[in-house]
């Protein structure tokens, strides 16, 4: 399992806000990037992408997560 935080480009010290931003700003890139159409290895890391997001976004996944980590 790869690293949420570094799949987002965040630390553990990142504020919610900090870890919206850093999903929008990968979101948008990487939809652009494919220009509307997705191969298998972007869907992929989307998801990784959507997981991360959701996870730390979460005060209470990103606690448990954190202890995950220790």
């Amino acid at each position: 399992m790869t690293n949420l935080y570094e799949t987002l480009g965040c630390t553990q010290e990142s504020t919610k806000d900090e870890i919206l931003a850093a999903y929008n700003h990968l979101a948008s890139f990487y939809k652009k990037e494919a220009g509307g159409e997705m191969d298998q290895a972007m869907k992929i890391f989307f998801d990784d992408l959507t997981l991360a997001f959701t996870t730390l976004y979460n005060e209470d996944s990103r606690q448990e997560y954190d202890e995950y980590l220790t």
